[in-house]
């Protein structure tokens, strides 16, 4: 959709598609973001994440494997983080 628009009706309905593009996409983010379960939900594959350890009592980041403990009750939430600074 072109930015440049002239007539009132034009620039409505520019801004209320812009409107919708951005709350699609705001809503995809916030889903992306969100806590997980990790009994429910764990990662299903490497992801670098913010992870909640022993009942809610501390949090760390860690890089998931599939030799991270998830089942075993020490980690109980986690969500990623995406890409590190740097690309580590």
């Amino acid at each position: 959709m072109s930015a440049s628009v002239t007539r009132p009706e034009e620039t409505a309905l520019f801004l209320a598609d812009r409107c919708a593009e951005l709350e699609a996409e705001n809503a995809k983010q916030s889903n992306l973001l969100r806590w997980r379960n990790a009994n429910e939900e764990p990662p299903q594959e490497p992801t670098v994440c913010l992870v909640v350890l022993g009942n809610n009592a501390y949090v760390d980041v860690t890089t998931w494997t599939k030799e991270s403990p998830w089942h075993t009750g020490i980690i109980t939430h986690w969500r990623p983080i995406g890409p590190l600074p740097g690309g580590e």
